[in-house]
């Protein structure tokens, strides 16, 4: 009996070859660092020299990210439409949006690329435009013809403005990839697609155009109210139009102001180029001291 309590003691004390004592680790003392070349800058923590992803709105500025792609709605965190963006936008929310802020919406239409939307804004406006100059050719048209009669005269205004029509929906895809190239030259991201969009969505305050003429036409003082209604809407339509670049193609507005004006910049140079060669070829251009 004794001897069977001996041999369990035994075992107990880790005498028995299969039980196995875990090793204790032996402390060492922690190894000097590496030096190395150049200045030692301080250690930061976690959160120190970390910017906020664009898309949270955490920054005080808004629009796009050129390395993410991704947009930040203006105001922040509590930026009352920071929901509305994180989702699809509906057709009411990108035609109130161009009209009270104009930035979102076009950052938005850069991102989502809605070109249906565009397209029929496009459409829509230039068709109810073209109806209401359409009725009034015979109060607004310079001169008539004589001997011809109104119906005529109506119709051929008529083929002139859907010829206007669709002469501008092609200069709306030409002059689109024209910016495209002319910003990415000018240093901002390539997105011809969006470009296009933020364009088309620019296009929706020129319906104001058609109660503008009319207003003209028959309320007292039309036509003053008729220029400046003209005015107004064309200088509306150029901001949306600088705003639609620089935040399609993330550019200041500087360089979007320049992206506007380029093809005037060109033309300019070409035709005092034309103008410079053509006086030289005169026989008294030598008399000239600056030739």
């Amino acid at each position: 009996m004794s001897e069977e309590k001996l041999s369990g003691t035994e075992r107990t004390m880790g005498q028995s070859p299969d039980l196995q004592v875990p090793e204790q680790p032996v402390a060492t003392e922690p190894a000097e660092p590496k030096r190395t070349v150049g200045p030692q800058m301080d250690p930061v923590s976690e959160n120190e020299g970390y910017a906020a992803p664009v898309s949270s709105g955490e920054g005080p500025e808004a629009g796009w990210n050129p390395q993410t792609g991704e947009y930040r709605p203006s105001g922040g965190a509590n930026h009352p439409d920071k929901e509305r963006f994180g989702r699809d936008w509906s057709v009411t929310d990108y035609l109130y949006q161009v009209l009270v802020h104009p930035r979102q919406a076009f950052s938005a239409a850069a991102e989502k690329k809605p070109l249906g939307l565009a397209l029929s804004i496009v459409l829509g406006t230039s068709l109810i435009n073209l109806i209401v100059n359409t009725s009034l050719a015979d109060r607004t048209a310079p001169f008539h013809p004589p001997g011809v009669t109104g119906d005529v005269f109506g119709n051929v205004v008529a083929g002139m403005s859907i010829f206007a029509v669709s002469l501008g929906i092609i200069m709306w895809f030409v002059m689109a990839g024209f910016f495209n190239l002319v910003g990415e030259l000018l240093g901002g991201r390539g997105n011809a697609k969006g470009l296009l969009t933020a364009l088309g969505l620019a296009y929706w305050p020129s319906i104001l155009l058609a109660p503008v003429n009319l207003a003209g036409q028959y309320l007292p003082g039309g036509k003053v109210i008729q220029s400046l209604g003209l005015l107004a809407v064309t200088l509306w339509g150029f901001v949306l139009q600088v705003l639609a670049i620089r935040e399609s193609l993330y550019l200041s507005t500087g360089r979007s102001l320049l992206v506007i004006f380029f093809p005037l910049i060109v033309l300019i140079l070409l035709f005092a180029l034309m103008a410079a060669v053509m006086i030289s070829f005169m026989p008294f251009a030598n008399r000239f001291p600056i030739m």
